[in-house]
C-alpha cells in the first residue's frame, strides 16, 4: 500500500469515528437499542464481533458497536459474553489459515517454522495460554497476528482457543463497562 493510500485509510477511519460519535451525540445509544430491540441487538454484536474483529481497520468500529450497545442499556455480562464468543469464532478462522498457510509454504520457510514451533515447544506450559489470555483481555488490538503464529508453530487449537475465549470475553466486559459507565457520567 502506497503513503498515500495508508493516510487516505487512516483519514476515512478517523472521519468515521467521528460521524459514529456525532451520531451518537445527537440520536444517543438508548435509541439504537430501542431500535434494533433487545434481542437484535444481541444478534448484531454477535455478528459484528464474529466479523469486525478480523483486522485493524474494523476493529475501532467493532468496539465503538459494543460500547454502543452496552451504554444503550444491554446486559454487559450478556453482551460480553456473547460478543467474546463471536470474537473467538473469527479468531479460530484465522487459526485455521495459519495451518493451511504452513502446509503450503516453502520448504525454505517450513523450517524456520519447525524452530519457531520448537522453541514454542520448549517454552513452560502455562506461557502461551498465559500470553494468549492477557493479549486477547487486555489488548485491544486484533488477535489475527498471535493465531496465525501459534497455528504456524504448530500450537494446539484445543489447548489455546479457551483461553482466547476467556481473554475476548474480559475484553469485551471491560469496554461494556466503561461504556456503560460513561455514559452513567453524562
Amino acid at each position: 500500500m502506497n503513503k498515500s493510500a495508508k493516510y487516505l485509510t487512516a483519514f476515512l477511519i478517523i472521519l468515521a469515528l467521528i460521524a459514529w460519535g456525532i451520531f451518537l451525540y445527537f440520536v444517543g445509544p438508548e435509541k439504537i437499542v430501542e431500535f434494533l430491540g433487545y434481542q437484535n441487538s444481541y444478534i448484531a454484536a454477535f455478528i459484528i464481533s464474529l466479523i469486525g474483529g478480523t483486522s485493524v481497520f474494523t476493529t475501532a468500529s467493532f468496539y465503538a458497536t459494543v460500547a454502543t450497545l452496552a451504554a444503550g442499556g444491554l446486559n454487559i455480562f450478556i453482551l460480553a459474553t456473547i460478543a467474546g464468543i463471536g470474537a473467538a469464532l473469527g479468531d479460530s478462522f484465522f487459526f485455521f489459515l495459519g495451518t493451511k498457510g504452513r502446509k503450503m509454504s516453502s520448504p525454505s520457510f517450513k523450517k524456520r517454522l519447525d524452530r519457531f514451533s520448537k522453541w514454542l515447544r520448549r517454552l513452560p506450559n502455562w506461557t502461551i495460554p498465559f500470553f494468549a489470555f492477557i493479549y486477547a483481555g487486555f489488548i485491544p488490538l486484533p488477535n489475527d497476528v498471535m493465531m496465525i503464529s501459534l497455528a504456524l508453530g504448530k500450537y494446539k487449537f484445543r489447548k489455546i482457543i479457551p483461553f482466547v475465549l476467556a481473554g475476548d470475553i474480559v475484553l469485551m466486559l471491560i469496554i461494556s463497562f466503561l461504556a456503560k459507565e460513561g455514559i452513567n457520567l453524562i
